[in-house]
């Protein structure tokens, strides 16, 4: 029942506001840091597939977990550097 003592002023105070930004800027902030992440994975996929393919010490001086870790290193790293600076800037901004 729309209006009854209980339910009023559910969803129009300034805490669901202020939730409602906080998710947004979550979901920008992870937008941001996985565009970033992506290319740094597939610059790190094609230098690691080359490496693999043309450079002997390197196909066997490291196993398959060291390969794939050059590959998904970079990934989280920009992921959580661009996320990071997304959400610093949009906390300026406010």
């Amino acid at each position: 029942m729309e209006g009854s003592a209980g339910e009023e002023g559910k969803g129009k105070g300034k805490g669901d506001v202020r939730a409602m930004d906080a998710q947004n800027a979550g979901r920008i902030a992870a937008e941001a840091g996985l565009w970033s992440g992506l290319k740094g994975l597939a610059v790190s996929s094609v230098c690691v597939f080359l490496a693999n393919q043309y450079w002997p010490a390197f196909r066997n001086g490291l196993n398959v977990s060291g390969k794939t870790a050059l590959v998904v290193t970079p990934f989280f790293f920009y992921f959580s550097l661009d996320a990071e600076h997304k959400l610093s800037e949009m906390l300026r901004k406010k």
